[in-house]
C-alpha cells in the first residue's frame, strides 16, 4: 500500500493504526478515514490544512482517487485525518430554480463543490422548480438522482450521473464469489409494480397523477415542494424514475471479506454463490468499504 500526502509519499514516514475507506453509488461523498503514529514528526512540520491532498494506493484495488481533508484532529504521538471526495466543503445553503432541467441543476452543484461533472446515459429532464431547503447540494443531487432513475458517483474530482439501464448495461468485470465460509447476506422484498407522484397544488402542474405499471404493490409518492415538473409528460417520466429507485433498493445483499474488495460501485459483476445457487447470477457492487491496515472489506450489491 502507497500513501501520498500533498503529492508525497508518507509510507514509509508513519505507521498507519486505521486506514478505511467508503463509497457508495448514492448519497454520501465516499471518505477516507486514516490514523497514524506520527514517528519523525512530521506532521507538526507539514502543517496539514484542510483541502489537503491525500490518496492510497493497492495493487489490484480499485483506487479511491484524490481525496481531500475535512477533519484533522492531532492525537497523542499522531494524528486522525477524515477526507472526502468533494475539493469544496459541502455547505447548507438556500438556492432555488425554475424552468430548468436535471442537467443543468446537476452540473451547477457540481461547480459548487468544485467537480467537473459528466452525465451516462442520462436523457435530460424539464423541471418546473427545484430547491436547496438550507440543506447541502447532496441532498439536491440526490432528489434530483431519486426522480429520474439515476445513480451518482465522485471519483477524482468528477461527479457522475448515471442512468441505471446505462449502469446495468455495461460489462461484467469480475466475479463477486460468495465462498462457504463467506459472511454475507441477502434481503429481496416484492418489487413495486407502479408508481403515482402527486405535486403540491403550488406547483406549475398541481395535482397531477401518473401510474407507471400496473398491479401490486403500489407506491405512492407525494412531493414536498422541493422538486416539481412542468406537465404529465415529465410526471410519467419522473413516475418510471422513482420507480426503478425504489426497486433498487428491495434486493441488496452484503458479503464481508478477509481480503480488500477489488470492486468499485457501479461496477457490474458475477455473483458466485455454491452455498445458496439462487444468489447466484448478476449484480452491480453498490457500495464497498475497504480497511487497508485489517486487509479486509465488505462489499454491497444488487441483482440485476
Amino acid at each position: 500500500m502507497i500513501v501520498t500526502y500533498e503529492g508525497a509519499d508518507i509510507t514509509e514516514e508513519v505507521t498507519l493504526e486505521r486506514c478505511v475507506y467508503e463509497a457508495c453509488e448514492i448519497g454520501r461523498a465516499p471518505w477516507l478515514s486514516i490514523e497514524f503514529i506520527d514517528n519523525a514528526g512530521l506532521w507538526d512540520r507539514w502543517n496539514p490544512q484542510h483541502g489537503d491532498r491525500v490518496t492510497v494506493i493497492e495493487p489490484g484495488i480499485a483506487a479511491p482517487g484524490t481525496m481531500y481533508v475535512d477533519r484533522l484532529e492531532p492525537q497523542s504521538g499522531g494524528y486522525a485525518l477524515h477526507a472526502t471526495a468533494l475539493p469544496s466543503p459541502d455547505l447548507r445553503a438556500v438556492r432555488e430554480w425554475r424552468d430548468t432541467t436535471l442537467l443543468t441543476v446537476a452540473g451547477q452543484l457540481a461547480g459548487v463543490l468544485g467537480l467537473g461533472f459528466e452525465a451516462h446515459g442520462c436523457a435530460d429532464m424539464a423541471i418546473a422548480y427545484a430547491r436547496q431547503n438550507n440543506e447541502c447540494a447532496a441532498a439536491v443531487l440526490t432528489r434530483l438522482a431519486f426522480a429520474a432513475g439515476c445513480t451518482i458517483d465522485v471519483y477524482d474530482g468528477a461527479m457522475h450521473l448515471c442512468a441505471r439501464e446505462w449502469v446495468d448495461s455495461r460489462p461484467t468485470d469480475a466475479a463477486l464469489v460468495l465462498g462457504d465460509e463467506s459472511d454475507y447476506s441477502y434481503a429481496h422484498k416484492a418489487l413495486f409494480a407502479s408508481c403515482s407522484i402527486e405535486q403540491p397544488a403550488s406547483t406549475a402542474a398541481p395535482g397531477l397523477s401518473e401510474a407507471t405499471g400496473g398491479g401490486e404493490p403500489r407506491l405512492a409518492v407525494v412531493l414536498d415542494g422541493n422538486i416539481a415538473f412542468p406537465g404529465s409528460s415529465e410526471l410519467k417520466r419522473a413516475c418510471a424514475g422513482v420507480l426503478a429507485s425504489e426497486n433498487a433498493k428491495r434486493s441488496v445483499g452484503y458479503v464481508r471479506g478477509n481480503a480488500l474488495s477489488p470492486f468499485s460501485p457501479g461496477v457490474a459483476c458475477s455473483v458466485d454463490c455454491a452455498r445458496t445457487p439462487s444468489l447466484a447470477g448478476s449484480g452491480i457492487v453498490t457500495r464497498v468499504r475497504n480497511d487497508f491496515v485489517e486487509q479486509t472489506s465488505k462489499t454491497w450489491w444488487r441483482a440485476t
